[in-house]
């Protein structure tokens, strides 16, 4: 950020965080994410394979939060309060109101531009168990019967999916119960509802405020012990072959921190033995709010633990850089200044499993740049290249990306509409 942003941010401060105080009411509704690029026109369909049975406009997705129930609402929901447990449970989210048909929803997943937007909504909410993240292996190897009907909910599901695979979604400041339901409830959609999805929501508030001044960023470093658990609970207790995991801003914080602790916990497994017991996958930082010092401390230990490790970054997002003014200071990893320092960093380790993916790289060549902070689901590239990701097992250069002069660097080149087409049909044929 340069010396007029700086002024221009630090005198419209006070406002900035008065309009964010503000705006705490927890929004219960979205509209539905733009379609990917990959599905532009119906030229790949990922519901191919989807059975009529689920051909619904409601979805289910499992959840594992560290927030304290609300009482009072006619609908079992998690507020802002911190809870010592881990609720485990399903919340069904529901893609339009009465008159959208699964024919309607159909369609809107491959327009780009909808004339009516398409609500998202919170329908029902179902706890099935609570875990005690302080008993450690103990209560993880001798399950009670509640904790059991949660993990043969996981495994029930599973057997009716194509990819054997379970997607963990680990929200960013300013994330609600909701919000964390209904972003993961989008991906597994558009991703053809071919995986088992949870959401693992941290108790972040709803305002920007405490994450600005450091309390929410204390309350996801204390939620990595409970990432931890679920993690192993799931590893341990689910049929799954892959824990694949998208975190978000402040949610590469959460991740970044339990990926490494589960490593230093860990000391006399092997690398293939941690690897065995995790079943960890793909672990994805988007547009993540981490600096770049503390994240290199941890990336040997996360890229051991995981098949890949997938940076995405831009060289314009106010949210990143605002956080290096206001917050601690350092570079972002989701920023492009972080670039050179991740890429020697890789070079000098030479760690072979780690991706970043420069959505500015080569704008001129496109005509665009690709900006903001919530480009990785609402911009339709890089939302292809995430979906793609999740659904595959494919490195960079296969779901249709480019390299560039720098180690581990990728970027959209001009041809990539046509290439993530071809690599999506190749990936939703594969499990055909």
């Amino acid at each position: 950020m340069n010396s007029l942003s700086r002024y221009i941010f630090f005198a419209t401060l006070p406002l900035f965080l008065l309009l964010s105080g503000a705006g705490c009411s927890q929004k219960m509704s979205l509209s539905l994410m733009p379609s990917p690029l990959m599905y532009e026109n119906g030229s790949v369909d990922p519901f191919k394979n989807l059975p009529p049975e689920n051909q619904t406009t409601s979805i289910s997705v499992f959840f594992a939060t560290n927030r304290e129930p609300e009482s009072g609402s006619d609908m079992l929901y998690y507020g802002n309060d911190v809870s010592e447990m881990l609720h485990l449970g399903q919340a069904d989210i529901r893609f339009g109101d009465d008159a959208v048909t699964w024919k309607t929803l159909y369609e809107a997943t491959f327009k780009q531009e909808r004339p009516i937007p398409i609500p998202i909504t919170l329908q029902r909410v179902e706890e099935y168990a609570q875990l005690n993240v302080d008993k450690k292996h103990d209560e993880l190897t001798e399950l009670s019967t509640e904790l059991q009907e949660f993990a043969d909910a996981i495994n029930r599901e599973l057997e009716n999916v194509d990819d054997n695979e379970i997607v963990v979604y680990v929200h960013g400041a300013r994330g609600t119960f909701f919000h964390s339901t209904a972003v993961m409830a989008e991906i597994k959609h558009f991703s053809g509802r071919q995986f088992v999805s949870v959401a693992f929501d941290w108790p972040s508030h709803s305002s920007i405020v405490p994450y600005l001044f450091g309390e929410d960023v204390k309350r996801a470093f204390h939620s990595t012990v409970s990432l931890h658990r679920l993690l192993e609970f799931l590893a341990m207790h689910t049929k799954a072959e892959k824990i694949n995991i998208l975190c978000y801003s402040a949610g590469g914080k959460l991740v970044s921190a339990a990926l490494d602790q589960i490593r230093l916990v860990h000391p006399a497994l092997s690398d293939e033995a941690l690897n065995e017991r995790f079943k960890i996958g793909t672990v994805l930082f988007a547009a993540a709010d981490v600096s770049v010092d503390k994240f290199l401390d941890r990336l040997p230990a996360v890229s051991r633990l995981a098949e890949r490790v997938v940076v995405t970054l831009s060289d314009s997002d106010i949210a990143l850089e605002t956080a290096e003014v206001v917050m601690e200071k350092g570079r972002r990893i989701g920023t492009q200044e972080a670039e050179v320092i991740e890429e020697q960093y890789v070079m000098k380790e030479e760690i072979a499993n780690f991706e970043m993916v420069d959505l500015s790289h080569a704008k001129d060549m496109r005509g665009f740049d690709i900006t903001g902070h919530h480009y990785w689901l609402r911009h339709p590239w890089a939302s292809s290249d995430v979906l793609l990701l999740l659904r595959s097992d494919f490195p960079a250069v296969q779901r249709g990306l480019s390299y560039s002069m720098q180690k581990g660097v990728w970027f959209f080149p001009e041809t990539y509409p046509e290439k993530v087409r071809n690599a999506a049909r190749d990936a939703m044929q594969r499990t055909e």
